[in-house]
């Protein structure tokens, strides 16, 4: 989900969830804001409290992106995992 405040900054919540029957490490979450031609235009990493995700765990984020460009089209959020 998503909220644009009136101060031009973009809240933006989710839920990470380990769909699988053994604990993970948790992947580095980043929140993308691109132009309506695809262009990256600003980056924000989710921080989160802990490494790991247990079975059927779900752990909740949430990020701020201040100041968001005015030429954002599109956000995209992206987990980087490892295998």
């Amino acid at each position: 989900a998503f909220d644009l405040t009136e101060d031009r900054s973009l809240i933006v919540s989710g839920e990470l969830v380990n769909m699988s029957e053994q604990t993970k490490q948790i992947p580095r979450v980043m929140v993308l804001l691109k132009n309506d031609q695809a262009v990256e235009l600003q980056r924000e990493y989710v921080m989160l409290s802990q490494d790991t995700i247990h079975p059927k765990q779900r752990i909740n984020f949430q990020v701020t992106l201040e100041d968001i460009h005015p030429d954002s089209a599109e956000i995209e959020i992206k987990a980087e995992v490892n295998s």
